[in-house]
């Protein structure tokens, strides 16, 4: 559920002449500032400082909690499929947002990469396919802070939809 278009930077200050900066059009001050890195001329970093003063503004257990109730609330809407396996333990000690599930026949890092690539490009829901799990490959689900549950019923009933295939 991660935004595949943003990630976190971090410069040194001694580092900025190394890399290749221009301007961003219309936005001044000492941290609008736009990036071409690898040739690409799309990233830009613009947002990040008032990004990093949003979520410093946020109580971390409001945090928390926030990301564990939008965790709980897809886990328990697809826990009822035939052989779904919640990876991650409900005890909110043990867990944050991340969750991992696991279908009969996602034994295989193919089948989890199925899974996700489906999920992906069918219903728009970017999950992970991880492999190195106790008995087989799993599928990562990361809710985060700004995912509404509108966006998590999609990943419900691309879930429910999909399932069958891999039973």
């Amino acid at each position: 559920m991660g935004d595949s278009g943003t990630t976190e930077l971090y410069l040194q200050e001694d580092t900025y002449s190394a890399l290749a900066f221009k301007p961003v059009p219309g936005v001044h001050g000492p941290h609008s500032w736009g990036m071409a890195l690898l040739g690409d001329p799309e990233i830009r970093l613009t947002t990040v400082p008032k990004a990093i003063e949003f979520h410093r503004g946020i109580e971390g257990s409001r945090k928390q909690l926030h990301l564990q109730s939008l965790r709980n609330y897809w886990v328990e809407r697809v826990r009822d499929l035939p052989g779904m396996q919640i990876l991650t333990p409900d005890d909110t000690a043990r867990h944050g947002a991340v969750t991992s599930f696991r279908l009969p026949a996602m034994r295989d890092y193919t089948q989890a990469q199925k899974m996700a690539t489906l999920l992906l490009k069918k219903h728009r829901v970017l999950t992970v396919a991880r492999t190195g799990i106790a008995q087989g490959s799993a599928v990562r689900v990361a809710p985060t802070l700004y995912n509404t549950h509108q966006e998590l019923d999609r990943l419900v009933a691309a879930l429910r939809q999909e399932s069958g295939a891999f039973v």
